[in-house]
């Protein structure tokens, strides 16, 4: 599967979850002096989310694992592990600045997409309890 088919669903995926995605991968520019150049920032990821839903907001850099992947399964250290090597330079200075600002930024294929839905999910659910006096917001419960 191509980097461009993983993306596809990944932006499906967000999409059905009320996602709204800025797709900013333009693909490569062909033959001439700047073969293989992109028309964006270097390192900028491939996705903007924005989730009204959940009042969150998202840099996706999509990566596609290897078509020989041993498992269909792996876990998510060891996903991300492969993934960092697959990062260029510029794509992880622009992970670090994210994460030094706390701007949510996301590496991987669907396998983390679908952790992220899910990780949104569960948030929204611990604010909603939270809301309503059931826990505290760090999840122990009021008695």
């Amino acid at each position: 599967m191509k980097e461009s088919d993983v993306q596809r669903r990944i932006t499906a995926l967000f999409k059905q979850c009320g996602g709204e995605v800025y797709n900013l991968a333009q693909g490569y520019r062909p033959g001439g002096q700047r073969h293989g150049t992109t028309r964006q920032t270097k390192g900028l990821p491939d996705l903007f989310v924005f989730f009204p839903t959940w009042r969150r907001a998202v840099w996706y850099e999509v990566k596609k694992r290897h078509d020989k992947w041993p498992l269909d399964r792996v876990e998510a250290p060891v996903r991300a592990d492969y993934y960092k090597k697959l990062q260029r330079p510029e794509q992880a200075t622009f992970e670090a600045l994210c994460l030094s600002c706390g701007v949510w930024y996301v590496l991987g294929g669907l396998e983390e997409a679908v952790e992220l839905i899910e990780r949104l999910k569960k948030e929204a659910s611990n604010v909603e309890r939270t809301l309503a006096g059931d826990v505290r917001e760090d999840g122990t419960r009021i008695p």
